[in-house]
């Protein structure tokens, strides 16, 4: 439940508790605790996927693993696999909210648009609002360039309690995408106040150094840089850590981003994502900085198999341009984004980081334990855990 609340802290240590008193809960509740043990405190994936399919093969009637496992499916980029995951979590516990977005957004991977929408579409079928399934909707309308749709969604949305700060999330990725960032800095700005408001100093400081990582995309090292410091300030986490030291090596601070990453290898070693992707993409732009754009790219080539939604656009970027000078920005190696620019997933990626699929991407609890988590369900997407690297998290539900 913490981790959906951006407070990976609290959830680290009572998930820890769970996992060292096991012994004393079902074989069922094992399996609960285990796999969030995995996912969330060591962040080992492949542990988590063999809890899941041992719980699957000893539950067949539990929902819960099955959707589990597709978020791993999905973090990894294995779209096919989740969306089986995510329909198999539907046909055995169609009231739950996340399986439908989850498997919208696979099918928008996948480019499979209007499978997408039928996804959200089936959301009345099942006697639950459609329109809490604006995101993905969204996202399919910013691939088509329906600047209308994607107006009127979120007017919409921001009418909903508890979803500015998702729409403004939105609206600054968005912003910052077509290159308007004076306009996505005031929109960051004010969700960064939002966030601060509302006690979610974790949350504030992630989205300070989301902003920092697109100035360092833009080639603005200075404000990267000053962005990158602000964040630390605020607090002090893994995922935090982990986009700072992407904006220092890509601002050119290659000496600050490798003692980061050093430390970001001590404390985690098991952790899935940042050391399969994470790490090595780091690693690649350092490489790039220190002029040497073949053992960049060879780099770039071990992260193929975990290529999840965290910033694909700064390995697609960083893949199209080994021949470059190391002092090239970010985005000047891209192509100039058109007026209509082309439908794209890694591209709407750059609008998406903490959005749809990424923030919908809860862990369901087992069947027959209280619903701890209802406000979020009820608040649809609310945003409350814009972290990355996106690892299932504990959202409790029936399952």
């Amino acid at each position: 439940m913490f981790s959906n609340l951006g407070v990976t802290n609290l959830a680290v240590e009572n998930i820890t508790k769970a996992y060292n008193l096991r012994d004393r809960v079902s074989e069922r509740e094992k399996y609960d605790i285990s796999s969030q043990y995995f996912a969330e405190v060591t962040g080992d994936l492949e542990k988590a996927l063999q809890t899941y399919d041992a719980w699957v093969r000893l539950y067949p009637s539990d929902a819960a693993p099955r959707h589990n496992r597709a978020n791993i499916y999905e973090a990894f980029g294995q779209y096919e696999k989740a969306s089986e995951g995510y329909r198999e979590s539907i046909r055995m516990q169609p009231e739950f909210l996340y399986s439908h977005t989850n498997l919208a957004n696979c099918f928008i991977a996948l480019n499979r648009l209007e499978d997408a929408r039928s996804a959200i579409g089936a959301l009345k079928e099942y006697k639950l609002d459609p329109e809490l399934g604006w995101a993905p909707l969204y996202k399919i309308a910013f691939l088509k360039n329906d600047s209308t749709e994607m107006e009127r969604l979120l007017h919409e949305a921001v009418d909903r309690p508890g979803a500015e700060d998702d729409v403004l999330s939105i609206r600054a990725d968005t912003e910052a995408y077509y290159g308007r960032l004076k306009r996505a800095r005031n929109l960051w700005r004010r969700l960064v106040e939002l966030e601060m408001r509302a006690g979610s100093r974790e949350l504030a400081a992630t989205s300070v150094a989301e902003a920092a990582l697109k100035d360092a995309e833009f080639g603005n090292s200075a404000l990267a840089k000053q962005g990158a410091s602000t964040s630390l300030s605020m607090y002090s986490g893994q995922g935090v850590h982990m986009t700072v030291a992407l904006t220092l090596a890509g601002a050119g601070d290659v000496t600050g981003a490798k003692l980061m990453s050093t430390k970001l290898e001590q404390r985690n070693p098991l952790n899935t994502i940042q050391n399969r992707y994470w790490l090595p993409t780091i690693k690649a732009v350092i490489k790039l900085k220190e002029g040497n754009p073949s053992e960049a790219v060879a780099l770039l080539e071990t992260t193929r198999g975990v290529e999840t939604r965290v910033c694909r656009s700064v390995v697609s970027a960083l893949r199209a341009r080994p021949s470059l000078s190391s002092r090239t920005p970010m985005h000047r190696s891209r192509r100039r984004v058109p007026e209509n620019p082309r439908p794209s997933w890694d591209g709407a990626e750059l609008a998406y980081r903490r959005t749809g699929a990424s923030r919908s991407r809860t862990r369901v609890r087992i069947k027959g334990r209280r619903r701890q988590g209802e406000g979020g369900l009820s608040r649809f997407l609310h945003a409350l855990e814009r972290r990355r690297p996106r690892h299932p998290h504990s959202h409790s539900c029936q399952g």
